[in-house]
């Protein structure tokens, strides 16, 4: 799979928008041609906080339940950015049945 390097600014797509996230995500990454924003820490932060000043549990779990979502999130806009720009757009049929053998491999552990 693309290696993740460090960008210095938001990249956008091809049709011009930026990449879909909310207001956590703030840190970009580019791997090959992907584009996409990774959450920072903030989740972590919140939850650890929370069992600090011993709030109600239920609350630290709709947290959690947040944090998962927002993974959840970026793991399908990832999942559909590698779909498109590594396997739709290989430079060969056999560079891109190597990507699609990758990604199935990642799939199988993702729906595990």
């Amino acid at each position: 799979m693309a290696r993740l390097q460090s960008a210095q600014r938001p990249q956008r797509h091809r049709g011009g928008n930026e990449q879909p996230g909310g207001v956590a995500l703030r840190q970009v990454f580019v791997a090959r041609s992907h584009k996409w924003t990774i959450p920072p820490p903030l989740y972590k932060n919140a939850i650890e906080r929370m069992l600090r000043e011993n709030r109600d549990c239920s609350e630290i779990l709709m947290q959690l339940v947040s944090a998962r979502k927002a993974i959840k999130s970026l793991s399908e806009t990832l999942i559909h950015s590698h779909m498109r720009h590594c396997i739709e757009h290989a430079h060969s049929p056999a560079e891109g049945r190597k990507e699609l053998q990758e990604l199935l491999v990642v799939l199988e552990r993702y729906v595990e």
